[in-house]
């Protein structure tokens, strides 16, 4: 997943015009951070898997996996992961339908997003 806005970014952790998918531990900011992420799909007419997952410099760390619910389903995940100055952190959605789906919004509220937040060393 890409991202081009930003709410809060206290330290760079993340760039809206270069590698927009990651956000990047600056130096001196390791240890432990608090990953969470909400997906938004768009209709779900098609079956199939979907399911998000945590990836550390570009290997998956955690993952949660959802089957369709509803018209627009939404997937949320949270989980914990130690990195270090220089790693990167991305949130990577996959699905198996064979068809094409898209994130979606609701009422123009931001249904997708991605948080890190630092919780100690």
């Amino acid at each position: 997943m890409t991202f081009t806005n930003e709410d809060y970014d206290s330290d760079g952790f993340h760039s809206n015009s270069t590698n927009t998918s990651r956000m990047t531990i600056p130096s001196g900011k390791g240890g432990k951070y608090l990953v969470q992420t909400s997906m938004a799909l768009n209709s779900v007419s098609l079956a199939g898997y979907r399911g998000l997952s945590i990836y550390k410099n570009g290997t998956a760390v955690k993952g949660f996996g959802n089957e369709p619910y509803g018209t627009y389903p939404v997937i949320f995940m949270t989980g914990v992961i130690e990195v270090a100055a220089g790693d990167y952190v991305e949130i990577y959605i996959k699905q198996d339908s064979g068809g094409t789906f898209s994130t979606d919004t609701f009422t123009g509220q931001q249904s997708c997003w991605f948080a890190i937040s630092y919780l100690g060393a």
